[in-house]
């Protein structure tokens, strides 16, 4: 048994008490196809490559492109390989900390905050700020989306803690990529009012 076959076994074992019948099986048997398509194309583990190569090939419908994909994220997970989508995003992103551990860490921090504060920090405390303004579910589920955007890009430039600057130069990129056609408008609108709270939020 390679070390593929062990990674999708133990995703079986830890996935079937969490789902009905009917849902396992379909997770199982996308988790076959990407073990057959990895027997096929000579992968014996787990990586970006098998990931690539095998999102890569036409899956028909969008429900059979779901189960592959999702299939992908759950052996990614397990494996520990932070593959990253055809998009450049992580399968699966970090957690974000508890609310109680952040809210015992502000309880000590002075505002403006330094630079040295936790980006995923101020990422939590702004969204428990956010609940006094007793918005639905929905709207905070999408302010947390375009936070875990925001999170990625300083990541990718370098920081892991707040800095006005590079968020400020985030909300520069993203109108641009916007006014280029490449964003849409609602998502735009979203992600910038997420990134002035962290701002405000910060100060």
């Amino acid at each position: 048994m390679n070390k593929l076959e062990e990674t999708i076994n133990k995703v079986l074992e830890e996935i079937k008490p969490q789902h009905t019948v009917g849902t396992f099986d379909s997770r199982k048997c996308a988790l076959n196809r990407l073990l057959r398509f990895a027997i096929t194309n000579g992968f014996e583990e787990p990586c970006q490559e098998l990931y690539d190569a095998f999102t890569a090939v036409d899956k028909g419908s969008s429900d059979i492109w779901f189960q592959v994909s999702h299939a992908v994220r759950l052996v990614d997970l397990i494996a520990g390989t932070m593959a990253k989508d055809k998009s450049g995003r992580l399968y699966n992103e970090p957690p974000l900390p508890t609310e109680e551990v952040v809210l015992l860490y502000f309880q000590k921090v002075t505002f403006p905050v330094s630079s040295d504060t936790d980006i995923n920090y101020l990422i939590v405390f702004s969204e428990h700020q956010l609940m006094y303004y007793k918005l639905s579910q929905s709207t905070i589920g999408q302010y947390r989306h375009a936070w875990i955007d925001i999170r990625r890009y300083c990541k990718d430039h370098h920081s892991s803690s707040y800095c006005k600057g590079t968020i400020l130069d985030y909300i520069r990129e993203i109108s641009a990529t916007q006014a280029n056609g490449r964003m849409q408008t609602w998502k735009w609108k979203i992600n910038r009012k997420a990134a002035s709270v962290l701002v405000e939020t910060a100060e």
